[in-house]
């Protein structure tokens, strides 16, 4: 949602269901970590998520040009429209996360009321900190299968400076390793005994 000009996107082959994948996958992670930005008023998650914006804006060049190469006639066009549906709301839905996490990076003060909702949705997002102590340092998440034992999802992990979005299943956990989370209250709530016991 910047006003700058675009970058020129240089094409590369993939398929439609590769491509929507993605862009869903892309927007439901801004999604959450936007509201963790504001939660935790973090601006350089703030940021992170503004790159999931550009990612978003890419993946839709290339859906669109592989739709135009797809589309051979009239039945055809008619046939793809609704792809085009989709990501164009994908797209918004990316937009509209780009809105809130603007609220963070110009440091606009949060109704409290707005963050405590964020903390009783029926998946709460958390902030857990992995201490020195902690029985699942240096473990990978495959090991610990905390989505599969607790019902939470790890959707971001930030390690010094680094953030480090929707980790893959051999990512290990480190002290002082800040978790993103979402999951139903009471997972949480274990994985939060785990990582600082």
């Amino acid at each position: 949602m910047t006003s700058e000009e675009p970058e020129e996107i240089e094409y590369k082959p993939s398929t439609v269901r590769d491509l929507l994948s993605r862009m869903k996958d892309a927007a439901m992670l801004m999604v959450d970590l936007s509201y963790a930005a504001l939660m935790l008023k973090d601006k350089e998650l703030a940021n992170e998520v503004l790159e999931l914006g550009k990612e978003i804006d890419t993946l839709n060049y290339h859906l669109q040009t592989a739709i135009m190469l797809a589309a051979r006639d009239v039945e055809d066009a008619k046939a793809l429209h609704s792809i085009l549906k989709i990501a164009s709301l994908t797209n918004r839905i990316s937009d509209y996360t780009e809105n809130i996490v603007e609220m963070v990076l110009r440091g606009e003060e949060i109704h409290s009321t707005l963050l405590e909702g964020l903390k009783i949705m029926e998946e709460p997002i958390a902030c857990l900190q992995v201490t020195e102590n902690s029985p699942i340092l240096r473990k990978s998440l495959k090991e610990l299968k905390i989505r599969t034992k607790m019902g939470v999802n790890i959707l971001a992990i930030k390690r010094a400076s680094e953030w480090i979005l929707n980790p893959s299943k051999n990512e290990k956990l480190y002290p002082e390793d800040i978790l993103i989370v979402r999951g139903g209250s009471s997972g949480i709530e274990k994985l939060k005994a785990l990582v600082n016991p």
